[in-house]
């Protein structure tokens, strides 16, 4: 039987050898391997055979001569670029030619073979580009081949969002939760199917100024900071390139400062007494004389509330540092009046599925319509609750504990309402100043003196 072998074999190559003087560009038979009959060949013992190519199959790529390539019999066959050592073409018995590279890798101790494209669509300008970028690899001992497959494997950016609201997401606050789905489906669903590493700084930054100017600086700056984030996780999970929203800079956000105004005050406790609907009622008045934040007062317990004691007590926090909020007097007599319900929530509501109020907003803006107040939000009377203070002369320690903040910085905000302190002392500094320059206000020469020279 070997021997039968070893005659077809030779008449084979006979037979081809005289094919092949009437044709354009040399071809080389791949025949059978040696392993026995029948048996299909494999992929890298056939490389293995193709390797010890002859000068014969050597030339200088053009358009025209990979289009005159015949189809081989069967299999492929592969031809090397006399301009860059290692790019090759292939060409299989369907006249399919694709272009890439094949080049002895000493890490590996056996060739390399990586495909880059098919011909003509990738052309041999572009291909031959690609085959040096790889050379430059195999130089520092990078596998090519290991690359493509960590690509494959690496995730996009939606993947990545996905399983990290599955994971790690999981102990973020409701809000927050909901501030960052609403980020990513408005300004990050376009980049879902992006592998992470064709996320490049320069489009984050395009993204984050036009976010900023269509949706403002904060929201803007919450992309940055959701990016930011996930590449971190995406670290934790292998990813090894660098960070693309990783320092660059913020907008400057302007703190809002805005609360009830004296001369407000009055408009405002009349529109929310006035309200029909008691529940709204009832919890805006909470909202401004417990200053607590706006989800918290939402989700009011009976089981928190001590009345006989008058204490709210708060243990889901923003902070998760349980807070103690002390109840005035018209504070205690609302939530009194409110104990008839049976729910567990304080300001109940039978449509919503958390089963308490979840969104005053159409309720509020009643509200301002009937006070003839503009720019004023909810959470706005939380802020004003600490101004209020700030105005008394209350401390910054004491304010900042009545609103649970963790920080000075928080608090800071307020400082600048209490002017009382800044008004005397600057009231002494100028009177000693006016007592060592011997000026009395009778001395003080009037403007209107001073107007018909200046209209000269």
């Amino acid at each position: 039987m070997l021997k039968v072998l070893i005659i077809i074999r030779y008449y084979l190559l006979l037979v081809h050898g005289v094919l092949i003087s009437s044709r354009p560009f040399p071809l080389v038979f791949i025949g059978f391997h040696r392993t026995g009959i029948g048996q299909a060949k494999d992929r890298h013992s056939t490389d293995a055979v193709q390797s010890e190519m002859s000068t014969e199959r050597k030339f200088n790529f053009s358009a025209f001569k990979l289009k005159s390539l015949e189809r081989p019999l069967r299999g492929r066959m592969r031809y090397l670029d006399d301009a860059v050592p290692g790019h090759c073409a292939r060409i299989t018995e369907a006249g399919v030619i694709t272009l890439g590279l094949y080049r002895w890798f000493p890490n590996l101790g056996k060739p390399i073979d990586v495909t880059f494209g098919r011909f003509p669509a990738l052309s041999i300008t572009e291909s031959r580009k690609l085959a040096t970028e790889k050379i430059a690899e195999l130089s520092k001992g990078i596998n090519p081949n290991i690359s493509k497959t960590k690509a494959k494997e690496e995730f996009t950016l939606g993947e990545l969002y996905d399983s990290v609201c599955q994971n790690e997401f999981t102990h973020l606050k409701p809000i927050t939760s909901i501030k960052y789905a609403s980020v990513f489906r408005c300004h990050l669903e376009a980049w879902r199917t992006k592998k992470l590493s064709e996320i490049t700084r320069q489009a984050v930054q395009g993204l984050h100024a036009k976010v900023g100017k269509d949706s403002g600086p904060y929201v803007a700056n919450r992309l940055l900071a959701l990016l930011s984030s996930l590449y971190s996780k995406a670290r934790d999970r292998g990813f090894d390139k660098p960070n693309p929203a990783a320092h660059i800079k913020h907008f400057r956000e302007v703190s809002r400062d805005r609360f009830v105004q004296p001369q407000e005050a009055k408009a405002l406790f009349s529109a929310i007494l006035s309200e029909p609907n008691s529940t709204m009622r009832d919890y805006l008045l909470i909202s401004i004389l417990c200053g607590a934040r706006r989800s918290n007062i939402l989700s009011m317990r009976w089981e928190d509330l001590d009345l006989a004691q008058g204490i709210w007590r708060l243990t889901d926090t923003k902070n998760y540092e349980p807070q103690l909020i002390p109840l005035v007097p018209l504070a205690l007599k609302v939530l009194t009046d409110r104990q008839g319900n049976r729910s567990p929530f304080v300001f109940e509501s039978p449509t919503s599925k958390s089963g308490h109020i979840e969104e005053p907003k159409s309720v509020w803006g009643r509200v301002l319509k009937r006070a003839d107040i503009s720019n004023l939000r909810i959470h706005d009377l939380r802020r004003t609750f600490g101004s209020w203070q700030a105005i008394g002369g209350s401390s910054l320690q004491v304010i900042g504990k009545s609103l649970n903040h963790k920080s000075y910085e928080a608090t800071r905000t307020y400082a600048r309402l209490n002017l009382d302190p800044i008004r005397d002392s600057v009231g002494k500094a100028t009177d000693m100043l006016l007592k060592a320059g011997e000026v009395t206000l009778a001395e003080v020469v009037p403007f209107s003196v001073f107007s018909p020279a200046l209209k000269s």
